[in-house]
């Protein structure tokens, strides 16, 4: 993984002009077999035959001119604010200065952004009971990494440390921003529109499952302690993630797919091209000989699991219903 400014600014250009060249061949192939299909039709009718009517080459280089401008359109209005436009789209908002756990999980934005070199991070919430988090950058250098409320309220402080550092991974390795600017080019309309679209699975292509591994090896390195993540990504995986709720379509974002899906857990060529995220399993397994764990010592540690509660009085846990009071009546203290 580079870590070197030059190479992440190229890495990040490469992407960014594949994503924009695919645009525009989108656009270019649906519009010339549109007219393709049309002319040949109205051709056949007309002979009475079947005729392929191929377009004139002028024809074919105004449809490439429009399709060039569309794409520059189509992107313009994508990245045009794109971060309040990705935060609106699953729900996240500004941490609450009156609240406690919205302070806490701002306190450990602060100090991986410390850990990473003083890069400003924005923390954000989704105020939703399931378990996720994400991570969202514009060309500006802005950044935010965002959890739910559910995330807040059932891992505790390490496991939270890890998550966060895992999204600042994707800060500053630079696939933050190629994640951001394929997913709003593509996933975000499909969110808004509630349909699956071409274009969204052919961008989805880009979004690379090895940047999964490399940010959690990063997060490893910031944290120094690979079970806390191995543990953050069981209890995720095990809890409702977002699926069904606004946002869930925006998985590219996300450090596990709100939604379910069995490519996600496949393995092979085409799980490669089509899912965004590697199976959890592996993931854990990976962290866990990271830990110098077997995975039947990290299952033991996950069984004895018992969250500690970092606002109230000391003691004061997951198991006397804190954390579900949280999230179900937020208004209560």
């Amino acid at each position: 993984m580079a870590f070197n400014f030059i190479e992440i600014e190229k890495k990040k250009s490469r992407i960014i002009a594949a994503v924009f060249f695919v645009i525009v061949v989108f656009y270019f192939t649906g519009v010339w077999l549109l007219i393709l299909f049309a002319r040949s039709i109205m051709m056949s009718l007309a002979m009475q035959k079947f005729v392929l009517f191929l377009p004139p080459a002028r024809l074919t280089q105004q449809v490439l001119g429009a399709s060039f401008a569309i794409g520059i359109m189509h992107w313009l209005l994508s990245v045009h604010n794109v971060i309040e436009r990705m935060c609106a789209a699953v729900d996240a908002r500004p941490t609450d200065e009156q609240d406690e756990y919205h302070l806490y999980f701002r306190n450990i934005v602060n100090e991986v952004s410390v850990a990473i070199g003083g890069r400003h991070i924005d923390p954000m919430v989704i105020h939703r009971s399931d378990l996720n988090a994400f991570a969202v950058a514009d060309f500006s250098g802005r950044a935010v990494i965002g959890v739910t409320e559910g995330l807040l309220c059932i891992l505790n402080r390490i496991q939270i440390e890890s998550v966060v550092a895992h999204e600042a991974a994707h800060i500053i390795s630079g696939d933050c921003l190629a994640t951001t600017v394929t997913s709003a080019l593509g996933e975000f309309y499909e969110e808004l529109f509630g349909v699956i679209n071409g274009l969204g699975t052919l961008l989805r292509a880009f979004v690379s499952r090895e940047r999964e591994y490399r940010a959690d090896a990063l997060a490893v390195r910031i944290t120094r302690d690979p079970a806390g993540l191995a543990q953050a990504l069981y209890q995720i995986s095990s809890h409702w993630r977002g699926e069904g709720a606004r946002g869930s379509r925006l998985s590219s974002i996300f450090i596990v797919n709100p939604r379910f899906e069995h490519v996600d857990e496949a393995g092979g060529f085409f799980a490669d091209i089509l899912s965004t995220h590697p199976p959890i399993r592996a993931r854990i397994a990976v962290l866990a000989q990271m830990a110098h764990l077997s995975e039947e010592e990290l299952d033991l540690r996950l069984k004895d699991f018992r969250r500690i509660s970092p606002v109230l009085p000391h003691g004061v846990g997951f198991d006397d219903g804190a954390a579900f009071n949280r999230i179900m009546y937020p208004g209560i203290k």
